[in-house]
């Protein structure tokens, strides 16, 4: 899960900007905050982040997206690092741009960070923060690489360390070389950090549609039809593979690249088509996805996916998310920009809704998103903790600010006790957020 995240330099982020996801003692909505490691470490399975155009929520989400393909991907040609810097200051244009996570995984929990400029890796530092005292695994300056000594410094490392380059990961290179020491962090990135940006379809879609997986359609389609988009549901079509236009090889691609009982959305040339693939043992389905509609006489009537509202398809393609961070065992990070795109506030709050009514003390999941719909600030659906205000400030830089730090006792998302300062948080959202009664916070 992740705990903590902070990034500088970065796009319109020229200052270190903090998000936490650690829950205070006495926050409410404390049975669904997961306890997580040995120490029980209360961590918050959502965090909201408002803010106006422009005012650099995409840069933060963008941010995550980066460091998620900068450690999964990695640098491994002699290209440069594709990072941006924060350019409204002629001093930040050739400064690293910073980043630091704060994980926790299994048992444990962790720091990880590095800064990086167009051409190489400036620093590099993965530090142990659950061991009494601290445990630095590793510390990268430069080309000095050094290991704390319960890392074994054998042969297969110290040829890894060497055949990093200037502009690669040091976490990235030794997964890549099949040295498994720090494997679980990279393995967060890589699998349980998922990225959804605005208007991207999301990836987890193949896992409830298709014939192997008709018990996930089933409960995407009982939720969907709860939504409000005014549809009854989603379904395949069959399509002949060689009647697909610029799909000539497609079966055998499949073949090679989804796993027996897999299932994966297609993008073909015609974005008339919504189109699903699925493998059964050596036989490849290929299916359109279709919408379900009721006439007045109450009999089915088919529509093709682009005939439906944006609202309608946004819907279809974000449901996957929280019904796959809702199922038993989930451990996945959803960051999603712009969850409210395309949606009626009642839609995009039914949606959190769903995700927050099934976290407990025990799950492991996590929902961070950013919006433009002050209506999903709501205290009645998130803690004080799990909302933040993003705006611009002076020199054209972006802020992100803690709404917990103007809780309003009177209304129900803070404990008893005298309200903090506003810290540059809107009045305007501590009124739709608190109450207007809360008008009375440092005015």
């Amino acid at each position: 899960m992740l705990t903590s995240f902070s990034v500088a330099n970065w796009r319109s982020f020229k200052e270190m900007t903090h998000l936490t996801l650690l829950a205070p003692k006495d926050r409410r909505h404390g049975t669904r905050v997961p306890k997580v490691g040995k120490s029980g470490l209360s961590v918050l399975p959502a965090a909201a982040i408002f803010g106006g155009n422009a005012a650099g929520k995409s840069n933060f989400f963008m941010a995550l997206y980066f460091a998620k393909e900068l450690v999964g991907l990695g640098s491994i040609h002699e290209v440069d690092i594709d990072v941006d810097p924060f350019l409204l200051d002629a001093k930040t244009e050739k400064r690293p741009s910073a980043f630091v996570f704060g994980l926790a995984i299994g048992e444990d929990t962790y720091e990880y960070s590095f800064k990086v400029t167009h051409r190489k890796v400036q620093e590099e530092k993965l530090v142990k923060t659950s061991a009494k005292p601290k445990i630095v695994l590793f510390d990268r300056k430069g080309a000095d690489i050094s290991f704390d000594e319960s890392v074994p410094e054998e042969e297969p490392l110290k040829s890894i360390v060497k055949s990093t380059m200037a502009h690669q990961l040091l976490l990235t290179n030794t997964v890549l070389k099949g040295e498994d020491i720090f494997r679980h962090i990279y393995d967060w990135f890589e699998d349980s950090l998922q990225c959804v940006p605005s208007g991207i379809r999301c990836s987890s879609f193949g896992q409830f549609m298709g014939p192997a997986n008709k018990q996930n359609m089933k409960r995407m389609n009982a939720a969907l039809a709860q939504m409000g988009v005014g549809l009854d549901g989603i379904e395949g079509e069959v399509l002949p593979i060689d009647e697909i236009p610029g799909m000539m090889g497609l079966e055998k691609t499949l073949m090679d690249e989804l796993p027996d009982g897999g299932s994966s959305r297609l993008r073909l040339p015609s974005d008339r088509i919504s189109a699903m693939a699925s493998r059964r043992g050596n036989k490849i389905t290929i299916e359109d996805l279709v919408a379900c509609h009721k006439n007045a006489g109450g009999r089915k009537v088919v529509f093709q996916l682009w005939q439906e509202s944006d609202g309608a398809r946004r819907a279809i393609d974000l449901l996957p998310v929280f019904l796959w961070n809702t199922a038993p065992g989930a451990s996945r990070t959803y960051v999603i920009d712009d969850l409210g795109k395309n949606l009626d506030t009642p839609v995009a709050r039914k949606l959190l809704a769903l995700f927050l009514s099934n976290c407990t003390n025990d799950s492991r999941s996590q929902l961070l998103f950013t919006t433009r719909d002050v209506m999903l600030m709501d205290c009645s659906l998130l803690g004080a903790d799990e909302m933040w205000v993003m705006e611009k400030c002076d020199g054209g830089g972006s802020r992100l600010l803690s709404v917990q730090a103007c809780e309003a006792p009177a209304h129900g998302c803070a404990k008893d006790g005298p309200p903090r300062s506003r810290m540059g948080v809107p009045d305007s959202l501590l009124d739709m957020v608190f109450g207007k009664e809360a008008g009375g916070l440092g005015r």
